[in-house]
């Protein structure tokens, strides 16, 4: 099987700027945004090291979703989700998933471990059903990944002076905000994301 190069993991790679870290969490959550609507599909594994980033010269990146088109601008990285180990996904014909029960170590790290508590939230949100679709899983993961990029580079938010800088610091906070309440990443999207109606 052969793979295109997707860049580092998102716990590697440098990101220059606050536009940057932005962008990212932009593609990721658009991008399980339009999986979501149109396969009801959880990825369940959204931690860094799952995220690949590389440098582009794409200014944006467009998705499409529910006759709705998105434009995401790049700031120069092109974000790429991995790793479907744990995913749910309708194909037309039945569900796909991982019974994740099956896996209890998953339910058992450290309470001061963000991204265990993430999986414990994932069972409670599921109610441990992990054959029905929950959207919510997509959002606690997201919720994660901004929460960690908000540690990652709390320095560079703070410093952040350039008035486009600023906007996106102000931007990614409210979007932390957003998630802590939504139940799907579909309810972000008329606030976060620029569209054109088809």
């Amino acid at each position: 099987m052969g793979l295109a190069h997707g860049g580092a993991d998102l716990e590697k790679f440098e990101l220059v700027h606050v536009r940057q870290i932005l962008s990212v969490v932009l593609q990721i959550t658009i991008g399980l945004t339009v999986a979501e609507a149109a396969l009801n599909f959880e990825h369940r594994d959204t931690h860094l090291s799952n995220v690949l980033v590389m440098a582009t010269d794409a200014e944006e990146i467009r998705f499409k979703c529910e006759n709705i088109r998105y434009a995401v601008a790049t700031h120069g990285v092109h974000a790429t989700l991995i790793d479907c180990t744990l995913s749910r996904i309708d194909t037309g014909q039945g569900e796909v998933y991982k019974n994740l029960s099956d896996d209890p170590a998953l339910f058992t790290g450290s309470v001061k471990d963000p991204q265990s508590e993430v999986y414990r939230a994932m069972k409670r949100a599921t109610n441990d059903d992990w054959k029905t679709f929950c959207p919510k899983t997509n959002v606690i993961w997201v919720e994660y990944v901004v929460s960690s990029l908000v540690k990652m580079y709390k320095k560079k938010l703070a410093s952040a002076t350039e008035l486009a800088d600023v906007a996106a610091k102000t931007k990614i906070l409210q979007m932390k905000k957003a998630l802590s309440k939504a139940q799907s990443l579909r309810e972000l999207a008329p606030d976060f994301f620029e569209e054109s109606r088809i």
